[in-house]
């Protein structure tokens, strides 16, 4: 029995790793890894592999494909873009993974864009020629535990949609973890205050939010 209750969200992973125009497969066809296993994000988030699985086997068994939806915008019929054809967590070590992820494993998916309707075929465009290079997918929490080094472990999701967006939320954990121990407590809060308005700005109010406190958790 599913919980009686659960917590959508939508999370911007960052750059699409492996991202790439399959053109032997038609037009409008890419494959990318969307999202990365065993890595803390900005929000203390942590993807662990197997989260998708069930729900993985339930889109399977639906016969419904998973949507591909530009930016999460779900009322824009114009943004809903185009389906998975397949998708598949990798785990750690599968050689289909790019060099970067070999430790990690994640969430592979192939998709087709529908080039044939005017908003999805210049995002085509764009992918092609990776002015737009990032992913987001969103989903509802089913069980997700809270890990000895605090992050937030997301043990089963519900995948909604996946999609391609401007700006993503999981760029390397290391970089991220080396930028805050070189700030001192007055520079955390003000770029706190700066990634809150730009993550404002682009209508990621509960991103905004989240990743404001991983820099400060005193400014808001």
């Amino acid at each position: 029995m599913p919980p009686t209750s659960t917590t959508t969200k939508r999370r911007t992973t960052g750059v699409a790793y492996g991202l790439k125009t399959l053109t032997g497969e038609g037009a409008g066809v890419f494959e990318a890894i969307v999202s990365v296993f065993g890595n803390v994000d900005y929000a203390g988030d942590r993807v662990l592999l197997g989260a998708f699985t069930a729900s993985l086997e339930q889109w399977k068994s639906s016969g419904d494909p998973i949507p591909v939806i530009f930016s999460h915008q779900w009322d824009d019929l114009d943004a809903h873009v185009g389906v998975v054809l397949e998708a598949e967590e990798l785990a750690p070590g599968d050689a289909r993974l790019p060099d970067e992820l070999k430790a990690n494993g994640g969430l592979w998916v192939k998709f087709r864009l529908d080039v044939e309707e005017d908003f999805a075929g210049r995002l085509a465009k764009k992918l092609e020629r990776r002015s737009l290079r990032e992913f987001s997918f969103a989903y509802d929490v089913i069980d997700e535990r809270r890990a000895g080094d605090g992050a937030n472990d997301l043990v089963t999701l519900d995948l909604i949609e996946v999609g391609p967006c401007l700006k993503g939320m999981n760029p390397s954990t290391a970089l991220m973890a080396q930028a805050l121990e070189d700030l001192d407590v007055d520079d955390r809060a003000e770029l706190g205050r700066k990634v809150f308005d730009d993550l404002k700005a682009m209508g990621e109010d509960e991103q905004a939010t989240a990743l404001a406190k991983t820099f400060s958790h005193a400014f808001l």
